[in-house]
């Protein structure tokens, strides 16, 4: 979630602004930052605001889902 965080902050002047963008409230933006749980809908609309082009949606969303088959890919061949 750290890339996440990083490109609404550099996107918008806050993350209440954000939260607005993608209609839910701030402090449902903060528990779903801090828990990694979005819903499919609300990825949705973030990418949207975003512009995060398709291909890149799992390094902001499922960034840790990414490294752990990787790992599990690097032991395989190992």
């Amino acid at each position: 979630m750290e890339r996440l965080k990083a490109l609404i902050d550099k996107k918008f002047e806050n993350r209440a602004e954000f939260a607005k963008a993608i209609g839910v409230d701030p402090s449902v933006l903060s528990r779903m930052l801090s828990s990694g749980n979005w819903k499919a809908d609300r990825i949705e609309s973030a990418v949207r605001v975003l512009k995060i082009p398709a291909k890149d949606i799992p390094i902001y969303f499922f960034a840790n889902e990414v490294a752990k088959n990787r790992t599990e890919k690097e032991r395989e061949v190992v």
